[in-house]
């Protein structure tokens, strides 16, 4: 499924596609900065999630409880926040990379992500990470 919208269509409307039940791989468009709160929330969209060079806000909850998302997740160098529950659930993703821009990682970011195995921070100093925002997170 190829999204195809403007910059700031998602910004718009809260859970713009929650539980659409997407079949197939997510594409946003490359030119995305803005991706609203809830804008994904239980859609069942599987495969890689490549987010776009010019991203600079994801909502809340914005992928909450896409399990079938997969493979890494690398954040552009232009997001500083990693909202509220963004990825809750979403089990399948298997890493992360987090920029030196990222200052704070939200509650329950990456909660119940069972199967990540990788956490890269590219910054020298580690975001400002708030509780819970790894839970369900293996510590190994």
């Amino acid at each position: 499924m190829e999204l195809l919208c403007g910059l700031d269509l998602m910004e718009h409307e809260r859970n713009a596609f929650g539980y659409a039940h997407f079949k197939g791989e997510l594409m946003l468009p490359k030119h995305l900065v803005t991706i609203g709160e809830q804008a994904f929330y239980g859609c069942n969209f599987s495969g890689e999630l490549k987010l776009p060079e010019e991203l600079v806000t994801i909502g809340n909850a914005a992928f909450y409880n896409n399990a079938r998302i997969s493979g890494i997740i690398e954040f552009p160098g232009t997001i500083t926040t990693i909202g509220k529950e963004t990825f809750y659930g979403c089990n399948g993703i298997e890493g992360i990379v987090i920029p030196s821009s990222v200052e704070n990682i939200r509650s329950g970011a990456f909660e119940n992500c069972f199967y990540i195995g990788s956490i890269v921070c590219e910054g020298e100093m580690p975001a400002r990470v708030e509780s819970g925002a790894f839970n369900g997170v293996p510590k190994d």
